[in-house]
């Protein structure tokens, strides 16, 4: 009982004049009689007056005593609101940093990107026209290869057939040695 209260007993001011959401009083009452008969800590959210209040019964150690603490619900949820918006605002903040943060890795990327494409196109380029250089050296070395060769060629083939004729033969065979240097 409270010394400067009415004659009605905890668990009667409990069971007359608050209720807890979910529970029907008796149910509140039988779970607060249940940890106290345990000597536990026993924590309940009550209404009474349409306002909220958090009550907390502590045993003493070492004695049937119980120490009953009532608080206005506003007393904690307001600091624990206050403290979820602050982190709230602070994940925001963090995860903006860590958009920027990949925006820039990704605009820097795309600009390495951008120039590895335009360093390998040049050496595309590059080796296009070292192909075509080539292509033209090859034909040119093998006309110029051809035209002796196939001279040579005719000249052995007559030669062949005008053994019998060693002036003939005398005059292809210098053709030959002229047309092989």
């Amino acid at each position: 009982r409270n010394s400067g209260g009415a004659d009605a007993s905890f668990f009667q001011r409990i069971e007359e004049n608050a209720h807890s959401e979910g529970e029907k009083p008796e149910e509140t009452l039988d779970r607060l009689k249940a940890a106290m008969a345990l000597g536990e800590p026993c924590s309940l959210a009550l209404e009474k007056d349409g306002l909220m209040h958090n009550v907390c019964v502590s045993p003493l150690p070492d004695t049937d005593w119980f120490i009953v603490s009532v608080l206005p619900q506003s007393l904690i949820s307001e600091p624990l609101e206050d403290l979820v918006d602050r982190r709230t605002v602070s994940m925001l903040a963090a995860c903006g940093v860590l958009l920027l943060v990949i925006l820039v890795v990704f605009v820097l990327n795309f600009g390495i990107e951008r120039r590895q494409i335009k360093l390998v196109e040049a050496a595309r380029r590059e080796a296009d026209a070292a192909n075509r250089a080539k292509s033209v050296f090859l034909s040119n070395v093998s006309h110029d290869i051809r035209t002796p060769m196939n001279a040579i060629m005719g000249l052995v083939n007559v030669s062949l057939g005008k053994v019998g004729e060693p002036d003939i033969v005398e005059s292809n065979l210098r053709k030959i040695a002229l047309s092989s240097k």
